[in-house]
Formats: C-alpha cells, structure tokens, sequence
C-alpha cells in the first residue's frame, strides 16, 4: 500500500505528461466511478457535527480529505483541458463513447445530469482512508442534505431492481441492519447512510467500528490520536500560510508512517540499505526520512493556472547520519546554487550532493549487488581516467553543489542533421582546486581519444579536436567528421547530436554533450539571471521560463514543457515510425496518437519541484498550465 503511494506521489515528477493525464482523469473518469460507486446506502439519525476523523479507527494508516468537487469543476484549467485537441480526441474514442452512452442513460433514469450529482455528493467534501487494522477502505461523502441523499439513494435501489426483475435474475443487493441502520451490500461493497453522509466500505468489521462512534460518539477515534492532531495541526497552519486569496484547496492528505513501517509495508522503502544507486543519488535524503519519521503530511492545491502537490515529515539532521551527509551536508546545511537557464532550457536541475562522498561511502549505502556493480564500475573507470580514484580523485576534484542543464539543439545550415534529434545536456560544478584543470583538460583528451580508437574499429565518425578561449572561458572541444561521401547531411547518424566539450569559465567546470551548450551556459555562469541568444538559438521558438528560486533549498529541478514539446515536435515522424513498429498501429493512427501526445505536453507551461530540509523536509511539485491555450469556439 505505501509502495502504492510513493510510486503516485513519484509520479508527478514526471511532470510533462503526467500532470494534464491526472487532471483529464480527474474531469472525466470520475464521472465514470460516480456512477459505479455512489451505490446504496439507507436511513440514519444524528448531527452533522461530527468531524470525519473522529469517527475513523486509530489505526488508520493512510486519510485524504477532499474539498468539494466544484473546487475542480469550476476550475477555469478544466475548460482549457476539454478544449484541447488531445482531449477531443480521447473523448470520441471508442471506449469513451460507450461510458458517455452510460452516462446518458443513468442521467436520463436518475433525472439529474452528472454534474449535477457530483456537486451535490460532495457538497462539503469527500473524505478517504486506509484502515491498519482490517486493511479495509473507506469513503465517506457529505452530501447537499439529508432529504436529496434520500430520494437518491431510492431511486438507485429502485432501478437496481427494475433491472434485475426486468432481466429476471436475482437482485445483487442485499439489506442488511446494525444499531438500527439499515445498510446495502453490493458485491462486498458495504453502503449506509449517516444523515447526509454516505458511506462506503469494502470490509463490514470496518463499517460498524464507523458507526459504534458515530453512534455513542466515543473519543477513540483518528482525530483523538496525539500523533494525528501533531500532523493536522501542522497541515492546517502550513496550509492557511501557504495559500493565497486565488488559491483552491482540492485535498490534504495524512500518512501514519511509523504504522506502515511497523506493519511491514514496502520494506524496499524502509530497509537499511538502498538497491538503487539512482534513488539513492536523487531521493537518498528522503528516504531516510522514511526510516525515522512518524508521519507525513500533503497538501493538494490550485492557484490560477498551477497545480501544486507539498508533503512534509518532521526533519531531525541526525537521521541522515554520516553516510548520507552526502545528500544535505553537514549539518544539513548544504545548498543548492542559482539555477542555470539558458535560452532554450527544457530542462535545469540544481542541488547539493557530495558525489564522491556518497561513492566512498557505498558499502555503508547500498545492498551487496549495487556494491559489486559499483566495484567493476570504479575499476573500469580507474582505467579510463589513467590510473586515478574515480572515487576519490576525479569526484573528489568537485564541490558538491552541482547544476546540470539539457537544452534542445537547433542546428546550423550545412551541419549535419541527425535523423533522431537529442537535447544537449551539461553539468556543472565548482573546482575545489583551480589548479586541477590542467590535469582535467588530460583527461578529456585522453577520452576522446580513446572513443576514435575504438570508433574507428567498428567504423564509426572521428572526433577532430581544437580549442577556443573566451575573456574568462577555455573551451576544449572535439567534433565530429561528417564524411564528404555521405549524400544527405539531414540524415545523419545519431552520433551528431554529440560535439562533446569541456570548458573552464573561472573557479567552474562545464562537461556538455554540445559546444553550442557549453558556450551559453558560460555566458550563463558570467551574468548570472541572463539567457543567451546567440546564433544556435536562431529560429527556436523556445524562451526560458523565470528560473525557480533557489532560496534554502537542497534540490531544484524546473522543466520547460513548450521545449519539451518542440524536441518531440522535431522528432515527430521518428516517433510515428516507432509507434507503428511497436504497436502494429497503421500510419494514420500511429499520427493520431502522436500527435494528443503533443497536445497533451501543449497544455502546459513549466512544471517545478522543490526539496528542502529545515525543521521539516519538505517536497514541492507542480505544474502550471498555459493561459493561451485553445479556447472553445
């Protein structure tokens, strides 16, 4: 279960596609569980009073509580999203026709459309939760008033068993009573009305430890829990600081860690050592966290145009301990440098990690696989690097603040174009000591002079080497050969998107894939807050965003989705062909899938993520959507 929520939580990360995808489900496939969900409940008595959570178990793990749907509804990003070409397109898709077909019959039974109903089910908010003990989920809507859940939980029993009769079959519906409330089950789906409340269970031992508290209104419950109404309160605080006048709540979210972890749940997350040299390099600091914290808290909100997810834990710097200092310094002090945004950015990372630390410290880090796998990494690598400690020596030679830069490529009139179009990448450091770069330049040169040895073997292009200088830069820089026999510079191999190049601009180090990169991140480096412009960028239609603010912060990462989609764009017809290779889909709807994937990406602006570790660690993400976006005709 908490495996579940990581990998959903992660998932924003991939922000591009990911974030229009989650709110299109939000919009439309709701509708379809509406329906499904909002099954049968009954007969109730009592106040409205009564806070949710303290009527849910003290053993409940995971508690979502959502703000009213019209909060969703109304939002002006979902008319921008229904208005887009990928969202008509997946709306007159086949499958989609039959649940709108679905939705016009029960519309059409129940006399009331939709809309309608969702607004009046969670009229003030729907509440979810994981309980520990019986590992059942529960839902609880609050619905406009007693009186409407009434005549509509009637008419859903009553066409329920029309069909039934008219199909002459049994009714799956089944009456049941517990303290003088009647409820429905519905293919193991438990249902009962508490005055305007509708509840819904899939355990029944669930069901009546609801409706013991609600009944004799006991003070056991979640909201009771110390531990919880630590965390809340401290949802409830951050959220009223952090939000504006224009923000929309859509839900606050609380994670009873220390249950999970006692209860055995995604051990890979709570275990001592890590499997994953990735996970641990991006998320090490996090996980950590996991180990000690007691709980987590979310927050899921909307403001103008941007959607922002924040969840915390309570921090204490001892947690990380020695082997992670790696990730947040001493301290927990270490962090992240101005970001680097050059014209053309799609993407721009900065954070603060030790590398080399966390390479000498791997035995303490990770399992006895990734240690091998490391081991024969380093001995390869030594060998690359003529003998010297990749560990220690070549790491060693950098600051831990790093920044990494990938932009996309436009390339000159009579270069070489490569059929598959790649972004440049770049990473960025600050020497600890000025005097290594002679003998960092010696090892770039001993490195691609190594790939044309074993190029030239399996007749691959020749890097040609040379060197420019700038006021404060030194650029090494080796490119490709194109061979004068080759007919068509347009379709080049995938090699020209490379003309590796190492260049010094003062106290820093640049390693990019591209010259043209490493010169614009060097004009980046000498007027920090300018983009560049020069003649690389000609014809791109792609500005840098306004860089995230770095303040305090232990790791920044914004991608630009319009240069996301322009890469895409450039690569359109390659796509096409792989989608029709992979998927057997005819040219025409491999052209249609295509292109709602680019319409998807359109619909966004930049999406961000912001960790830092302070009292709390806290993990920002969001995504803002674009303003010029296809109206509705």
């Amino acid at each position: 279960m908490m495996r579940r929520f990581v990998l959903n939580f992660c998932a924003l990360v991939w922000l591009p596609i990911g974030m229009p995808i989650c709110l299109i489900i939000c919009l439309t496939a709701t509708r379809s569980y509406a329906i499904q969900a909002e099954a049968i409940p009954a007969e109730s008595k009592q106040s409205e009073a009564t806070p949710t959570s303290s009527i849910l178990p003290a053993e409940t793990v995971v508690y979502v509580q959502l703000d009213p749907l019209r909060n969703l509804i109304d939002h002006p990003v979902r008319k921008r999203i229904e208005t887009s070409d990928a969202f008509q397109e997946i709306w007159k898709s086949p499958g989609v026709l039959k649940l709108r077909t679905g939705i016009g019959l029960a519309e059409f039974a129940m006399g009331e459309k939709l809309e309608s109903m969702l607004r009046r089910i969670s009229h003030d908010g729907i509440d979810l939760a994981v309980d520990g003990k019986t590992q059942g989920a529960v839902l609880i809507a609050h619905t406009e008033n007693q009186k409407w859940l009434e005549s509509y939980i009637a008419k859903l029993v009553k066409l329920a068993n029309d069909d039934a009769q008219k199909n002459k079959r049994p009714s799956n519906i089944k009456e049941a009573e517990y303290r003088g409330l009647k409820g429905y089950e519905v293919e193991k789906t438990i249902v009962v009305q508490l005055d305007h409340r509708l509840l819904i269970t899939n355990k029944s031992e669930l069901a009546k430890s609801i409706i013991d508290r609600w009944l004799d209104k006991t003070q056991d419950g979640l909201a009771f829990q110390a531990g919880f109404k630590t965390a809340w309160s401290e949802l409830e605080s951050n959220s009223k600081t952090k939000t504006s006048e224009s923000s929309n709540s859509i839900a606050k979210i609380y994670v009873d860690v220390d249950r999970l972890r006692q209860a055995g749940v995604a051990k890979e997350l709570f275990q001592g050592k890590a499997n994953d040299f990735g996970a641990e390099l991006l998320f090490g600091g996090l996980l950590a966290n996991l180990h000690k914290t007691p709980y987590l808290v979310g927050n899921l909100q909307t403001n103008g145009n941007e959607i922002t997810f924040r969840a915390s834990t309570p921090h204490d710097k001892a947690w990380l301990g020695k082997s992670r200092e790696f990730f947040a310094g001493p301290d927990g002090s270490g962090q992240a440098l101005p970001m680097l945004m050059p014209t053309g950015t799609l993407g721009s990372v900065s954070a603060y990690r030790n590398v080399s630390q966390m390479w000498l410290r791997a035995g303490d880090l990770f399992d006895q696989q990734v240690n091998d796998q490391l081991a024969q990494a380093d001995n390869t690598l030594t060998t690359l690097f003529s003998g010297r400690d990749f560990g220690e020596d070549i790491l060693g030679m950098l600051e831990p603040e790093m920044r990494l830069v990938a932009s996309r490529q436009v390339f000159d009139d009579g270069d070489p174009v490569p059929a598959i179009k790649l972004p440049g990448f770049a990473l960025v450091a600050k020497l600890k000591d000025p005097k290594m770069k002679p003998e960092l330049k010696r090892i770039y040169q001993s490195f691609i002079g190594f790939l044309n040895v074993t190029g030239a073997q399996t007749g691959q292009p020749q890097f040609d080497l040379d060197m420019e200088t700038s006021d404060h830069a030194q650029f090494y820089t080796a490119k490709y050969v194109f061979e004068v026999d080759r007919k068509k510079r347009e379709e080049s191999p995938i090699q020209f998107n490379f003309s590796p190049c190492l260049a010094f601009v003062d106290d820093a180090v640049v390693l990019s894939s591209t010259i043209t990169l490493a010169k614009q991140v060097a004009v980046s480096l000498s007027s920090p807050g300018q983009t560049t412009s020069d003649s690389s960028a000609a014809g791109s239609t792609v500005s840098s965003s306004p860089a995230l603010s770095t303040t305090a912060a232990n790791t920044v990462l914004q991608i630009d989705a319009q240069a996301v989609k322009s890469i895409l764009q450039d690569n359109r017809n390659h796509l096409i062909s792989q989608n029709m290779l992979e998927k057997g889909h005819s040219k025409k709807e491999a052209e249609l899938e295509t292109d709602t994937l680019l319409s998807l990406v359109d619909l966004l602006d930049n999406a961000k993520l912001k960790l830092s570790f302070h009292q709390s660690a806290t993990l920002e993400i969001s995504a803002s959507f674009r303003e010029n976006s296809k109206e509705a005709p």
